[in-house]
């Protein structure tokens, strides 16, 4: 008799470390399961908003959001971009996120409507096949019944050239419209080209101005390069202007490296 009940005890004692090993085990495997399924962070590469086609961030900003989707979908990490179109009284949001399929990447497209004073209301969400990047944005591709979407980035605006001889500038009118143009554009801390054409008597030296934003502060710069028919050619020489001052007599841009001080006449 006494046998027989401690081997029912060794029985129940060991069901019960059994069970013990079976909890055990179910909360291990439902804390790896729990783990296996935590939703990756993706990354948010920022906005793109324009209105009436004029950019509402900076260029530095827009540039540098859509770098961050690009890459993001070189990669296929999770990432999204934000693009919003907007008019006078409506617009459109397109709101593009990067999907892994099997290590395989597209792109969704989750859109929403305007039209004011209504709020917000949501649209259609659509695949696209692709993604280009083109010297004037984001190409999405074939994105449902939204077709292709370019997602644009900010182009520098083509002010002109002026060309001068030794005594002035060839057409004082021509010069003087783009030099104001570069000069507003450029103040404005917007992208712009000018270029300034030096004319000898048998070489040219052209110069090519450029203003750019990055990170809040504007710079301008002066792509130098000789050239005409009896010149020997040299390598472009680039260098960064300290300022730039317009007064009656032309553009003067200060503190450009080796090349100094340079006017762009206009008279």
């Amino acid at each position: 008799m006494f046998q027989r009940a401690q081997l029912y005890l060794l029985r129940h004692r060991l069901l019960a470390i059994g069970a013990v090993l079976i909890l055990a085990l179910l909360i291990v495997g439902v804390g790896v399961a729990f783990a296996g399924r935590t939703p990756a962070q993706g990354q948010n590469c920022g906005e793109v908003h324009t209105l009436n086609a004029h950019f509402i961030e900076s260029e530095a900003s827009v540039r540098q959001a859509e770098n961050c989707f690009w890459q993001a979908f070189q990669q296929c990490s999770a990432a999204s971009l934000t693009f919003q179109q907007s008019g006078i009284d409506a617009g459109v949001i397109h709101t593009f996120t990067t999907v892994n399929n099997n290590g395989k990447c597209s792109i969704s497209d989750v859109t929403q409507h305007y039209i004011a004073p209504n709020p917000t209301q949501a649209g259609q969400t659509y695949t696209c096949t692709g993604l280009a990047r083109q010297a004037d944005g984001l190409h999405f591709l074939n994105c449902g019944a939204e077709g292709n979407i370019v997602v644009p980035l900010p182009l520098a605006q083509q002010c002109g050239t002026v060309q001068a001889r030794a005594n002035g500038p060839v057409n004082p009118a021509a010069a003087r419209q783009a030099e104001d143009c570069f000069w507003r554009v450029s103040h404005a801390c917007r992208p712009a080209t000018l270029v300034f054409s030096k004319m000898g008597v048998d070489t040219v030296l052209t110069r090519t101005f450029r203003s750019t934003e990055d990170n809040g502060k504007c710079a301008i710069s002066d792509t130098v390069q000789n050239g005409g028919p009896d010149a020997v050619p040299t390598p472009p020489r680039t260098y960064t202007c300290a300022g730039l001052t317009q007064q009656a007599d032309g553009l003067h841009f200060t503190s450009c490296g080796a090349d100094g001080d340079i006017l762009v006449p206009a008279a």
